[in-house]
């Protein structure tokens, strides 16, 4: 019964000493570095080349092209516009899922 704690505790210890990877700082998230050139790197790990000197810009919601946003929203499920971006039902359907063995009964 205390399993899923227990492994709950387990993995956020795991991810807080960087188990996984670094995690950003809080100063990092709130001020990502915009000016990140694409760079094409090689499969021993040379940098060939970069794209543009600067290929990101910040944009306010009512500059983005309606094409853009439809395109985005049609990736999304029926209720998208009713969720917060967590949809309870479809969560608890693919739990369900997975505990009876179904690969396939998709996200939430």
């Amino acid at each position: 019964m205390l399993t899923p704690f227990v492994v709950s505790v387990v993995i956020i210890l795991m991810v807080s000493q960087g188990f996984f990877g670094k995690l950003p700082t809080f100063d990092e998230l709130e001020n990502p570095k915009t000016n990140l050139a694409t760079q094409l790197i090689s499969s021993d790990g040379n940098n060939l080349g970069a794209y543009f000197y600067e290929n990101r810009s910040n944009v306010s919601y009512k500059e983005l092209p309606n094409d853009l946003i439809d395109a985005l929203i049609a990736t999304e499920d029926i209720r998208f516009r009713n969720h917060s971006g967590i949809d309870i039902r479809s969560l608890l359907r693919a739990v369900y899922g997975q505990i009876i063995g179904n690969k396939s009964s998709g996200g939430g």
